[in-house]
Protein backbone atom coordinates (compact mmCIF):
# COMPACT_ATOMS: atom_id res chain seq x y z
CA UNK A 1 0.00 0.00 0.00
CA UNK A 2 3.05 2.37 0.80
CA UNK A 3 4.01 2.45 -2.98
CA UNK A 4 0.24 3.00 -3.92
CA UNK A 5 0.21 5.69 -1.54
CA UNK A 6 3.92 7.25 -3.06
CA UNK A 7 2.29 7.02 -6.21
CA UNK A 8 -0.79 8.80 -6.43
CA UNK A 9 -1.21 12.75 -5.93
CA UNK A 10 -4.08 12.91 -3.22
CA UNK A 11 -3.35 16.49 -2.41
CA UNK A 12 -7.06 18.49 -1.91
CA UNK A 13 -9.40 15.25 -2.05
CA UNK A 14 -11.25 13.52 0.31
CA UNK A 15 -9.95 10.78 1.55
CA UNK A 16 -11.74 7.58 3.59
CA UNK A 17 -10.40 5.37 5.54
CA UNK A 18 -12.39 2.28 7.52
CA UNK A 19 -11.97 -0.62 9.69
CA UNK A 20 -14.22 -3.21 10.37
CA UNK A 21 -13.91 -6.35 12.46
CA UNK A 22 -10.83 -5.87 14.32
CA UNK A 23 -12.29 -6.95 17.78
CA UNK A 24 -9.82 -5.20 19.76
CA UNK A 25 -6.64 -5.89 17.87
CA UNK A 26 -5.09 -3.01 17.95
CA UNK A 27 -1.53 -3.40 16.62
CA UNK A 28 -1.95 -1.41 13.54
CA UNK A 29 -3.61 1.43 14.74
CA UNK A 30 -0.52 3.47 15.03
CA UNK A 31 -0.15 3.05 11.29
CA UNK A 32 -3.34 4.08 10.99
CA UNK A 33 -3.41 7.14 13.14
CA UNK A 34 0.38 7.93 11.27
CA UNK A 35 -1.23 7.78 7.77
CA UNK A 36 -3.95 9.52 8.88
CA UNK A 37 -2.07 12.69 9.86
CA UNK A 38 0.16 12.51 7.34
CA UNK A 39 -2.92 12.78 4.50
CA UNK A 40 -3.81 15.83 6.59
CA UNK A 41 -0.62 17.65 6.95
CA UNK A 42 -1.01 17.58 2.94
CA UNK A 43 -3.95 19.38 2.92
CA UNK A 44 -6.68 16.46 2.19
CA UNK A 45 -9.64 16.02 3.80
CA UNK A 46 -9.51 12.32 6.21
CA UNK A 47 -12.71 11.17 7.15
CA UNK A 48 -11.84 8.14 9.77
CA UNK A 49 -14.84 5.09 9.97
CA UNK A 50 -14.77 2.19 12.09
CA UNK A 51 -17.35 -0.25 11.18
CA UNK A 52 -17.93 -2.50 14.10
CA UNK A 53 -16.97 -5.78 16.25
CA UNK A 54 -13.99 -3.51 17.41
CA UNK A 55 -13.88 -4.95 21.41
CA UNK A 56 -13.21 -8.19 23.26
CA UNK A 57 -13.94 -7.10 26.70
CA UNK A 58 -11.14 -8.53 28.50
CA UNK A 59 -8.46 -8.16 25.92
CA UNK A 60 -5.52 -6.05 27.98
CA UNK A 61 -4.95 -3.73 24.75
CA UNK A 62 -8.64 -2.90 24.31
CA UNK A 63 -9.02 -2.41 28.30
CA UNK A 64 -6.12 0.26 27.73
CA UNK A 65 -7.52 1.94 24.65
CA UNK A 66 -11.04 2.27 26.55
CA UNK A 67 -9.41 3.82 29.43
CA UNK A 68 -7.99 6.83 27.22
CA UNK A 69 -11.04 6.97 25.24
CA UNK A 70 -13.01 7.30 28.41
CA UNK A 71 -10.45 9.97 29.76
CA UNK A 72 -11.08 11.99 26.73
Amino acid sequence: INSFLESYDFTGKTIILHTNDTHGAIDGFPYLKALKNSLIEEGNNVLLFDAGDFSIYGKKAFDELKKRYEAN
